[in-house]
């Protein structure tokens, strides 16, 4: 709040405490497609009267002067419905289209004309929730300060004045409806209307995890993607990313390191991929509508397996399957034959479509 009344001493410096005239500059230098559109915008907003003089600055306060001719205005608002800024002040249209939004949030931004003209500032979410509306998949409890910024005006919007990230904590995400991991740290950014969450750190299904989240929300056909790396997981809690494999079989013991990424494409697109491998032996129960299929191979449900590798893949028609190979435990000695372990390692081979698995990720 200091560095405002920095631009107060300025003779020049045209103030504005009315909300609904700052939102309206927001709302049109959102919307801008040109340098002409934004500063006609600034000129126009430092023709009105200036308030009389209070000490008093209230919820939204903004300063328009001139730099060289060029008009630039700095935009302060605080305690914003997170769903209200993006929806009616921010104008990300996709972006809600995508999400919902839950929460408050402070804008400090800067508005400059010129060419380019450059939309920059940050935005500080407390306690505000970032929910995917496909899928199922939420970011709870956003504590933190992101950078935010926009170019219009001829210029490839990648390579002018690269934006630097910032860190944020988040308490909770959240996959079909199940907490997969909490406290959260990650860098954040939001330029040119792509958010980021890179390097999520995490403690997942018992192991350690690193993730990266993107929206991508330029156009009609928005994506976002959501990619996870963990290590040391718990074979027992992979439920807990995939809802319905009980359906199939249970894991009660070993570990896994895997590869998962999730993307959504408007309209209704979904598509998710994956890899996952144990690091030790486990044991697996498979469930009873399995098991009597597959008698002629095994004698018992409970499979002691030496090796596991699971992959989620598109199928022929489209849909998404998971591929499971078991390579079952074998005998390395003696006793372990008079124990009944087999003698030679016996692989099965399980391929069976996702699809309903992914679909119980939006149910209640």
């Amino acid at each position: 709040m200091a560095a405002i009344f920095i631009f107060q001493t300025n003779a020049s410096a045209v103030e504005i405490r009315d909300e609904k005239i700052i939102v309206q500059l927001m709302r049109t230098a959102s919307t801008a497609q040109t340098t002409a559109d934004l500063d006609k915008a600034l000129r126009e907003a430092a023709k009105i009267p200036p308030p009389k003089y209070t000490d008093k600055i209230g919820d939204a306060f903004a300063v328009i002067w001139h730099d060289n001719s060029i008009p630039r205005a700095r935009i302060w608002m605080r305690n914003i419905d997170a769903e209200r800024l993006f929806r009616n002040i921010l104008m990300d249209q996709y972006l809600i289209e995508g999400a919902e939004l839950r929460g408050k949030v402070d804008v400090d931004m800067e508005i400059r004309s010129g060419r380019p003209a450059i939309i920059r500032g940050r935005l500080r979410f407390r306690d505000t929730t970032l929910k995917w509306r496909l899928g199922d998949f939420a970011l709870e409890g956003m504590q933190g300060f992101m950078p935010f910024q926009r170019t219009i005006g001829g210029v490839d919007p990648h390579k002018f004045n690269a934006l630097v990230t910032n860190k944020m904590k988040i308490d909770r995400l959240v996959w079909a409806d199940r907490p997969l991991a909490t406290q959260l740290t990650a860098s954040v950014s939001y330029n040119n209307k792509v958010m980021r969450f890179n390097k999520i750190r995490l403690d997942m299904l018992g192991g350690s995890g690193l993730g990266n989240v993107v929206i991508d929300h330029r156009r009609a056909n928005w994506r976002m993607a959501a990619m996870m790396r963990f290590n040391n997981a718990e074979l027992s809690r992979m439920s807990e990313i995939l809802p319905g494999l009980p359906i199939l079989a249970s894991f009660t013991k070993g570990k896994m390191n895997g590869d998962v990424a999730m993307i959504f494409q408007a309209p209704n697109a979904i598509n998710l991929t994956g890899d996952v491998t144990s690091t030790e032996p486990g044991v697996i129960r498979v469930a009873p509508r399995l098991y009597n299929k597959m008698k002629q191979y095994m004698k018992d449900p409970t499979i002691e397996f030496q090796k596991l590798q699971m992959e989620l893949l598109p199928a022929r028609n489209g849909n998404i399957e998971a591929e499971i190979n078991i390579t079952r435990k074998s005998a390395r000695n003696f006793y372990d034959l008079t124990r009944g372990v087999p003698f030679a390692p016996l692989v099965f081979s399980i391929r069976f479509p996702l699809l309903p698995l992914v679909s119980e990720l939006s149910m209640r």
